[in-house]
């Protein structure tokens, strides 16, 4: 059963102070509770009481309310912390910062001292077992990537070929040229002759080897064509450089260098040989701008009395040209 009040009324207390109604119930700090000058009262006595509520304001950490549990006010269990007050904001704490030496791993606060926090030998277990053997890694390039894949896995993009060419630099300055390299060996000379059935061709002295037969350069007969428009007179003459030839009444061009006409010198046989290819040749490009159509290389095949012509002509590269003319 509660003890009850000396004093009965029947109204509302007011107060006008900035105050509790109560005079004990808050102090400063947590240590005024224990003080027997905080619960002394004006006439010298000590009233406080189990129970007794009391809010530490200005302690921090400590600011709260407190219940006297016990009547001895003087010790800390006597009272209970029942509830916790926001305190003021606290200092900023330092800075911590952590290290590795060789021996250890240090931390420090702010701008003090290292302190050893672990052992490096302590972070070191046991060695372990053998792990398995690793699948090779393979690398190609297709025309649009760099691939990559593990082992016989699927490849996988890596890098567009695209992203690793950057933009065209500038032009840099041209370089010196290069000593002249050492002259080589003259090469062998190429002949090319025509027998009943192929054209041959032999490098040097070597043996003659078939190029092409004959029968392949000569397609199956065609059907008769319309008549075509006359073409205009093809013209061949000789400067003093080049063979040239001209369509009507056009520009002369350049046919063939005389330069390239004339061979290292060499017996009669071989001159003999080369200057049916020779005519042979300039027939067929005669034929060409004058008929329109490509006629067979065996030309002197059909035409026997041309090639006694042409033999007769000899070197003499003008008589040719007439002869061709006149054909």
């Amino acid at each position: 059963m509660r003890e009850k009040g000396l004093i009965p009324i029947s109204a509302n207390f007011e107060p006008q102070i900035a105050g509790p109604y109560d005079g004990r119930g808050r102090v400063p700090t947590q240590s005024d509770l224990l003080q027997p000058q905080t619960w002394t009262a004006h006439d010298g006595n000590i009233y406080t009481y189990v129970g007794m509520p009391v809010v530490v304001y200005n302690d921090a950490a400590n600011n709260g309310l407190y219940l006297l549990m016990s009547a001895d006010f003087t010790l800390p269990a006597s009272w209970e912390r029942v509830a916790n007050l926001p305190g003021q904001d606290g200092a900023d704490g330092q800075e911590i910062s952590i290290q590795k030496t060789t021996t250890h791993i240090q931390w420090r606060l702010g701008a003090g001292e290292w302190i050893n926090l672990v052992a490096l030998a302590d972070l070191k277990g046991d060695k372990g077992e053998a792990g398995i053997d690793g699948q090779e890694i393979s690398i190609q390039k297709t025309t649009t990537h760099i691939q990559w894949c593990l082992g016989n896995g699927t490849w996988v993009n890596l890098v567009a070929l695209a992203d690793l060419k950057g933009d065209k630099g500038d032009a840099g300055t041209p370089g010196i040229d290069g000593a002249d390299g050492t002259p080589g060996a003259d090469g062998q000379e190429i002949s090319i002759q025509k027998t009943t059935t192929h054209i041959q061709w032999r490098l040097g002295t070597g043996e003659w080897i078939n190029l092409v037969a004959l029968a392949d350069l000569k397609g199956d007969k065609g059907d008769t064509g319309n008549d075509g428009v006359d073409g205009q007179e093809v013209s061949i003459q000789k400067t003093t450089t080049h063979i040239q030839w001209r369509l009507g009444n056009g520009n002369w061009v350049n046919l063939i260098p005389l330069a390239d006409l004339k061979g290292d010198s060499g017996d009669d046989a071989r001159l003999t040989t080369l200057i049916p290819v020779i005519a042979d040749t300039l027939g067929a490009c005669l034929a060409l701008f004058r008929h329109n159509t490509i006629l067979s290389i065996g030309i002197f095949t059909k035409n026997p009395d041309l090639l006694n012509q042409v033999n007769e002509a000899g070197n003499d590269i003008e008589a040719l040209i007439d002869i061709l003319n006149a054909y």
